[in-house]
């Protein structure tokens, strides 16, 4: 089920990781990414466990992709998160008429 924002909307994340047993996990070498930066921006915090992802203008879908080393010290055991992003259109600010080419009558 993907996250629903509107276009003018901005949520924070931060990771859980956990192991098989459902116990918390550290990671190392995070990256936040966004699978199409026209519609999410992805703004990682310092340390990396947190980010911030906001909409940037077009509605759309999007996903934020984490991307990390689950295995601490020597060795890489690659490990990805997906989160689904649904971007609305935000509430209208202004209406505008648009008139067609006058015809007779």
């Amino acid at each position: 089920m993907a996250l629903v924002m509107t276009a003018t909307q901005r949520v924070e994340l931060t990771v859980v990781a956990l192991d098989s047993r459902g116990n918390p996990a550290p990671l190392e070498a995070l990256a936040w990414n966004s699978s199409d930066p026209g519609i999410l921006e992805v703004v990682p915090s310092a340390d990396g466990l947190a980010a911030v992802a906001r909409a940037v203008g077009a509605a759309g879908f999007a996903q934020v992709v984490l991307t990390a080393d689950a295995r601490i010290g020597d060795g890489d055991v690659p490990i990805t998160g997906l989160l689904d992003v649904q971007i609305l259109p935000a509430e209208a600010t202004v209406i505008q008429l648009v008139a067609g080419a006058p015809t007779e009558q």
